[in-house]
């Protein structure tokens, strides 16, 4: 039991790092993420763009608290993994269309081009989520009757 529970903790310490990394480098290089964010070639309006910017590292930054709280924990996992998902998909689309774009993700703390590398390591990251959310299927104590 205490293995499982270690795992969960780990594995969410660990996604709460790349969250809060990402949501700070997006907030601290906000005009680099805005430059990024045109590359995808999304089609939308300036007032949207800027709220883009600012609802993403939010969000990002308020699902890497919520990894660090048990009893939100299972929400959290879930949307790391609708958060992700949306980003590999997008990552997805810009190497179909051949479209060199850097990946935004972390700004000039681990600049990357979308690419292969980019697309696995969100892969990685989801089937962490995935891996978490399976482990928490059943209670993790003993006692069925509170969270640990």
């Amino acid at each position: 039991m205490r293995n499982r529970k270690l795992i969960v903790i780990l594995i969410c310490c660990l996604l709460a790092f790349v969250f809060v990394s990402s949501g700070i480098s997006k907030v601290l290089w906000n005009h680099d993420f805005e430059r990024s964010l045109a590359m995808y070639r999304i089609t939308m309006s300036d007032f949207t763009s800027k709220w883009i910017r600012i609802l993403l590292p939010c969000s990002e930054l308020i699902i890497a608290v919520l990894l660090l709280v048990a009893s939100l924990r299972k929400c959290a996992l879930w949307l790391v993994a609708i958060l992700l998902t949306s980003f590999t998909t997008a990552q997805l689309w810009a190497m179909w269309h051949g479209w060199r774009i850097a990946c935004g993700c972390f700004g000039p703390l681990l600049e990357s081009d979308v690419g292969a590398c980019s697309v696995a390591r969100n892969i990685a990251l989801i089937m962490l989520a995935f891996l978490c959310l399976w482990i928490m299927r059943e209670p993790i104590c003993q006692d069925d009757m509170h969270e640990c």
